[in-house]
Parts: C-alpha cells; structure tokens; sequence
C-alpha cells in the first residue's frame, strides 16, 4: 500500500502539461470551500522530480488549497514514466470533473505529438471510439473564434463539427452567429451547411455529381426541384437569393396563398 505523505503547497510543481487548460470558476469556489471546512480528502499523485514535486493528478485541488489557506497537501508519490503520467492524469480528470471538448482535443494532440501515438493508441488509452477521438482532434481546426465559442458552452460539439464542413470561411462566421443568438438544431446546421457548399461549388463551376466514367448514351444532368412550384431545374439556371427570415415568410405565404386559390379554379371546374 502506497503511503501517504503530506507536502508543503510550495515543494509543490503544477504539471509541465495540464489537461484542463479551462476551469469553471462557480465549481472551483466551491471546491475551495469544501477544503477549507473538510480539508483535502483525496490525495494528490505526485513524481518526485530533479526539480521537486511535480503533480501528476490534483492540480485543481493543489490550486484550490492555496485559495483555502492550506500550507500542505496530503499526496501519494509514485515513480512512473511520462506516457504513464499523463495517463493517469487523462483518467482522473475524465472521471473526477469531466474535460471539456477543446481541453480533450488538446490532451489527445498532446498524447499524439509528445509519445508519437496513432489515433487508435489514444483511443484505446481513453476507452473511446476512433471516431470520437478524430472528431474532437478536428476541434482543433477551427478558428479562434469558433474554439472559443465552443469552449463557453455557445455553440456544442456536434454543432461545431457542421460548421467546420462549411466550405466558405465568411458563411461559417455568419452561421456561427446566428446559432450563437438564436440556436439551431444539428440538422438544420447541416442543412444550411450544404446549401452553403452547393452555392460555393457552383460559384466555382465544381460538378454538384460525380458523373461516372462508363460512357452512357444520355448523359446523367443535375436537376434541383423549385422550392415554389417543385418543377425541376437545370443547376446552371438555378437563381440563388438571400433572403431574411421576416421576407421569406411573407413570400412564400404569398405563393402558398396563391397556390390554393389555383387549386380551388381547378376544383370549381371539374
């Protein structure tokens, strides 16, 4: 059984790499206040090192222990490699408070950069999916502005993993702030996404299909339904228009009103 030592606050090193790169102020406070009544019940995981003590695991309760007015902290002092650290480390913070997405992406880079571990190694490391290690690694892609948007809680993971598909920076940046002030659901985002990208492949006269290389006798030409009257259209003589959401409800009110009054002439005279 490891023995429990208590170390002074200033023998003490924050890790070189610390896996929450961002910390919630309300819950910190409040771990602050439950060390200064109950003490720190949860030893930390020290190394000793050339330079002190450096915290494998329990940064946050070390930082909150200064803030409570603590000279020492109960640790536990293991000797282990730095691969093995920041594993303990990744499994702690998952389990104790879980990461944000942004500071998961930083981590699996980090596992990635510092120890030259494929995506699968780190996913295996974590207990996740390939798929869910790719995706948050794709976080960090993003812009400034998106990351940090994603990092407060504006926009969500899945709704910052449709936008980085949008193929037009300024679109991106115009969705990005409609879903901040409003909110959109992933399939919305994803539809808006695609409409943006079939806009810009147009624009640069990119095919909308991926015609196949067999020779056919009538060649295959890409049709899109009018959102009006759903007669097909030749996407070279689509006509793409802008509109508001106030201006889209009343024209297309109009053309539904419009509409029925012809279907009503048509029932009348039949």
């Amino acid at each position: 059984m490891q023995q429990i030592k208590h170390i002074r606050l200033d023998k003490l090193n924050s890790p070189e790499f610390d896996a929450r790169l961002h910390s919630d102020p309300e819950k910190d406070d409040e771990l602050r206040d439950s060390i200064r009544e109950l003490g720190i019940i949860e030893p930390l995981i020290v190394k000793d090192t050339s330079k002190g003590y450096e915290i494998i695991a329990g940064n946050r309760r070390f930082r909150e222990a200064g803030r409570a007015g603590l000279a020492a902290a109960p640790c536990v002092v293991i000797t282990a490699s730095g691969a093995e650290c920041d594993k303990i480390k990744l499994h702690e913070n998952i389990k104790r408070l879980p990461l944000s997405h942004v500071d998961q992406a930083y981590t699996f880079s980090h596992l990635i950069k510092e120890y030259n571990l494929t995506e699968q190694q780190v996913a295996d490391l974590v207990g996740r999916s390939i798929a869910y290690v790719s995706q948050h690694l794709s976080l960090l892609q993003c812009d400034k502005t998106l990351l940090a948007s994603v990092n407060n809680g504006q926009i969500n993971f899945s709704a910052a993993r449709e936008l980085l598909q949008c193929k037009d920076p300024d679109e991106r940046v115009r969705l990005q702030n409609i879903i901040e002030e409003n909110g959109a659901t992933v399939p919305v985002i994803k539809q808006w996404v695609q409409e943006s990208n079939r806009e810009t492949d147009i624009q640069s006269g990119i095919p909308l299909t991926t015609r196949s290389t067999i020779p056919v006798t009538k060649p295959d030409i890409p049709m899109y339904p009018c959102v009006a009257c759903s007669t097909p259209i030749v996407v070279q003589e689509l006509k793409i228009v802008r509109l508001c959401e106030e201006c889209h409800h009343l024209i297309f009110s109009h053309i539904e009103r419009e509409k029925m009054k012809l279907r009503m002439k048509d029932h009348k005279g039949s």
